[in-house]
């Protein structure tokens, strides 16, 4: 549901905030590193749609990915 996700969201960083399209039709690498880097270390970064990378991403330190269970249009997709 909506208000599921508006509350997985706090406390995380999203792509969507750096401007990652989350369609799979535009190209996201730069939008997720840069929601890597602001997530800073113990901090998350919440991807719950699809998105397309086109090159490699350097993790931060404690950071770490989440997105939703599921597949196809239920889930998380990179």
């Amino acid at each position: 549901s909506t208000a599921f996700v508006q509350a997985a969201v706090q406390g995380f960083t999203r792509p969507e905030t750096y401007g990652a399209g989350g369609l799979c039709t535009t190209d996201d690498t730069s939008a997720i590193q840069s929601a890597i880097n602001a997530a800073g270390y113990g901090g998350a970064v919440f991807m719950p749609n699809c998105y397309n990378v086109s090159s490699t991403l350097t993790m931060q330190t404690g950071v770490r990915l989440t997105g939703l269970a599921g597949s196809g249009s239920t889930g998380t997709l990179i």
